[in-house]
Formats: structure tokens, C-alpha cells, sequence
């Protein structure tokens, strides 16, 4: 009997936070397991957006490997469905179809470089689609520890650890339009025996909470505070050197719900950051 053991396993532009937009170049590769390498790649059916080919992603990316994919700046909003098909080595195939959906939202800038240590703000800027635009982290996004972002897209506080951080946010304008990409934070300063590790703070009960990425177990992140009328401060240590780092957020971006007694300090600091 003979067992079809090759299974695609292909990066798309939403679960990525990745999506393509109108007229910005946007890249997404196919990959597969299983089976017997190399595999070869064709598209069987469907359309791509106008714009977007189906390339071999070093022939058109600076460092890029040798990976099939697509890539272009797409030409026009709206849906676009492919199938594409990987052989193994031994003839084995299998297939799937890839949906595409371009938003006509464009984010301006996306990687935004910042020292360690310094008070920054930085606002999102959007071309296209209809003001005002709201902005939301991911439901599995984190900030870095000391930034916080507000609905209005204001990217404010001091990065405390150096590093790359990767931020899924999506974006709705007054259309209903979305787009859910990701924004780049290259924080460099001193070297740190913290990871680049980012927190996510919300509300629960009346109560800030922060919640952590999975962590090695010589990495401890903890919240001080965070009730009514208190002050809100993260901590990050290394418990092997010690190396302790503390965010202090004030009037930044937590609510407290209306039925929660708060001091106005603290019904500030939700009002910023728009939960």
C-alpha cells in the first residue's frame, strides 16, 4: 500500500499578521513537510492578485533562501484563491488552496528603530481607507516591556530591553476596512542578559493583569499594583545574574471598567490605552 506521507504546511497572511495591502511589496512563502526533498511547486488553478507572482523568493529578495512563494505589491483590494500543489522526490503530491486578502489600508511604516533606556513616541500612519483608524493589538500580541500602544495608533514609553520585536496589531478604519500586519521594533542599546521579552497588560475584575509569553524558567516576570488607585509596574528578572529591569506605566492605554471605583489617575491610564 502505498502512504502519502507528504503535508503541506504553508504560511498565510492572517494567522502571520502578514496580509498584503494595496501598493506595499509583501512576500509569503509555501513550505512542506514530509515526503522525500527537494519538492517541486506548481499552481494548478485560481488567480493571484494583480501584482503578485509566484517566484522563487531569492531571485527577488536581498538574503532571502531558495523558497517558493509569492511576491509583488498588489494592484487592487479584494479576495484571490490559489491552489498550489507540492511533488516529493518520489512523485508523491499533495495540495491546497491559499486564500488571499488584500486590504486597501497601507501602514506607511512599519520598522521603526528605537535606543533603550529613552522615552519615544511614534505615531502609525495610514494611507488609504477612510479616518479615524483604531488600532488593536492581537489577541496573541505583546508590547515590549515599557511601551504601550492607543487606539489612535500611538506607540509611547521606554524600551527597557534590547532586542527585535515583533508586534501583530490590526487596524480598522471608519469603513469596516481591516488589516492585520505587523510592526518591527529594533530596540538596541546596551547587551542584556534579559531576553527581548514583551508583556500584554489588560483588565480583569477591576484589576490590571500582565500576561507573559511561555518563558525559561530562569526568567520571571512579574506585575506590582494594578488596582483601583494603584500604580501599574511590570518587573522582568533574570534570576541567575540578577538583572532586574521595572516598567512603570502611567496614563498610558488600560481601562478599568465604569462599575470599578478608581482613582482618576487610573481611569486616565485606561482611557489611553483604549481597552
Amino acid at each position: 500500500m502505498h502512504i502519502l506521507l507528504l503535508a503541506l504546511a504553508l504560511t498565510t497572511g492572517s494567522p502571520d499578521w502578514n496580509q498584503p495591502s494595496v501598493g506595499r511589496p509583501w512576500s509569503m512563502a509555501l513550505k512542506a513537510e514530509g515526503g522525500t526533498a527537494p519538492y517541486q511547486w506548481a499552481v494548478l488553478e485560481g488567480a493571484l492578485p494583480p501584482g503578485v507572482y509566484f517566484v522563487d523568493l531569492s531571485t527577488v529578495m536581498l538574503g532571502s533562501a531558495s523558497v517558493p512563494g509569492f511576491y509583488g505589491a498588489p494592484a487592487e483590494a479584494g479576495q484571490w484563491s490559489v491552489r498550489v500543489q507540492a511533488t516529493d522526490a518520489e512523485g508523491q503530491t499533495a495540495e491546497r488552496w491559499v486564500e488571499l486578502t488584500v486590504s486597501p489600508l497601507r501602514l506607511q511604516q512599519a520598522y521603526i528603530v528605537a535606543p533603550v533606556g529613552q522615552a519615544m513616541e511614534w505615531q502609525a500612519a495610514v494611507t488609504e481607507g477612510a479616518a479615524p483608524f483604531e488600532f488593536r493589538l492581537a489577541p496573541h500580541g505583546y508590547l515590549p516591556l515599557g511601551l504601550t500602544l492607543t487606539q489612535a495608533g500611538v506607540l509611547r514609553g521606554t524600551v527597557l530591553v534590547s532586542g527585535i520585536y515583533e508586534i501583530p496589531i490590526e487596524i480598522v478604519d471608519a469603513g469596516g476596512n481591516r488589516l492585520q500586519t505587523t510592526l518591527t521594533v529594533n530596540a538596541y542599546g546596551e547587551e542584556s542578559s534579559l531576553p527581548a521579552f514583551g508583556v500584554r497588560l489588560s483588565v480583569q475584575e477591576c484589576h490590571v493583569v500582565a500576561q507573559f509569553p511561555e518563558m525559561p524558567e530562569t526568567i520571571k516576570g512579574e506585575l506590582f499594583g494594578g488596582g483601583p488607585g494603584e500604580p501599574v509596574d511590570v518587573a522582568l528578572t533574570n534570576l541567575d545574574s540578577g538583572e532586574q529591569v521595572v516598567a512603570h506605566y502611567e496614563d498610558q492605554s488600560l481601562s478599568l471598567d465604569s462599575s470599578c471605583e478608581a482613582s482618576p489617575s487610573i481611569l486616565s491610564l485606561g482611557r489611553a490605552l483604549g481597552l
